[in-house]
C-alpha cells in the first residue's frame, strides 16, 4: 500500500469509502479520542495524577512548616519529626575539602546549612556515613564522617566509631560509642540556617510568619484543585465537540468522492440539479 502522503484526494475518498470505517475508527484516523468512554477515562486519569502531584507538594510544604516550628520552639537536641531530626551547622569541620589522596568526599556541608538526620541504630551505620553524635549535655551534637567501625568493650552497643571532619587535618580525639549515635545524615539544605537562627531570636514573629505561610499553602492547594477540575471538564467538553463536528463532516467528505459524484450524475435525469460533471481533484 502506498504511503498516506502519496494518495491524491480522489484515491483517499475512495479508499475511506470502500473500507467502510465506523465512526470511532474514523476518529482514531484523525488522532482524536473516541466520543465514548476513552475521553472521559483519559480525563479522569489526568485528574487523579494532578491531585496526587498537588497532594505531594502540600504534604512536603506541611512537613517543612511543622519542622521549622519544631526547630524554633524546641531547644532539646532530641527533638524529632517522623523519625528525623534537624540541626543547624555551626562549624566548618565538614566543609567540602580535597583530601590528601586527591578526592573530595561527597555529602559535606557548610556553616548555616541545615542538615536532616534520620534516627538509626548503631548496627545500621557503615564506614563513610556522616553521623550525628551526642557529646553530653553541655556540648552541642557533633556531625562527622565515620572513618572506621571497631568493636567496643566499653559501650553497651558493642561498637565504636572513629570519626573525622572532612575539613579537619586528623581524626577526632576520642572514638564515639554506638550509644552516642543520634542519627545518620540524609540531607543538607544550603543556607537556610540563617533564617532559622533569626527565627529562634524572634520566635513570636516567626510563629506569625509560619501561620501566614500555612494559610497561603492551604489557599493555593484549594485554588489549584478547583482549577484542575475546571480545566479537565473544559478539555473533555472540547473533545466531545470536536468528535461531534467530525462525525457531521465525515458524510460530507465521503459525498465528495468522485466515484459517488459520478454515480449520482449518471442516475439523475438530465435536468436534475444532481446532474453535473464529476469534479477533478489535482
Amino acid at each position: 500500500m502506498q504511503p498516506y502522503r502519496d494518495y491524491n484526494p480522489s484515491e483517499l475518498f475512495e479508499l475511506i469509502d470502500d473500507l467502510d470505517f465506523d465512526d470511532d475508527e474514523l476518529l482514531s484516523m484523525f488522532g482524536l479520542p473516541e466520543a465514548g468512554g476513552s475521553a472521559a477515562g483519559a480525563s479522569k486519569k489526568n485528574k487523579i495524577i494532578a491531585w496526587a502531584a498537588q497532594g505531594m507538594v502540600f504534604v512536603v510544604c506541611m512537613i517543612m512548616i511543622v519542622g521549622s516550628i519544631l526547630f524554633i520552639f524546641n531547644d532539646s537536641p532530641d527533638r524529632s519529626l517522623f523519625g528525623y531530626r534537624i540541626f543547624r551547622v555551626a562549624s566548618e569541620s565538614m566543609t567540602p575539602t580535597t583530601q590528601p589522596d586527591g578526592t573530595t568526599p561527597r555529602g559535606g556541608f557548610r556553616v548555616n546549612d541545615v542538615i536532616v538526620v534520620r534516627i538509626a541504630d548503631a548496627s545500621q551505620v557503615q564506614e563513610g556515613d556522616i553521623v550525628t553524635l551526642c557529646r553530653g549535655e553541655d556540648l552541642d551534637p557533633l556531625t562527622h564522617r565515620v572513618m572506621e567501625i571497631r568493636e567496643s568493650h566499653w559501650d553497651e552497643t558493642g561498637v565504636e566509631f572513629l570519626t573525622k571532619g572532612d575539613n579537619n587535618p586528623g581524626f577526632d580525639e576520642l572514638p564515639a560509642g554506638g550509644s552516642n549515635l543520634m542519627g545518620i545524615k540524609v540531607l543538607a539544605i544550603p543556607r537556610i540556617g540563617y533564617v532559622l537562627a533569626l527565627a529562634q531570636r524572634h520566635r513570636t514573629v516567626a510563629l506569625a510568619i509560619c501561620v501566614v505561610v500555612l494559610v497561603a499553602v492551604l489557599a493555593l492547594f484549594v485554588l489549584l484543585s478547583r482549577n484542575t477540575g475546571g480545566s479537565q471538564k473544559e478539555k473533555e467538553e472540547s473533545i466531545l465537540k470536536q468528535n461531534q463536528a467530525l462525525k457531521k463532516l465525515m458524510p460530507k467528505l465521503l459525498s465528495l468522492n468522485p466515484k459517488n459524484i459520478k454515480r449520482a450524475s449518471e442516475q439523475a435525469p438530465p435536468d436534475s440539479p444532481q446532474a453535473y460533471p464529476p469534479q477533478e481533484f489535482r
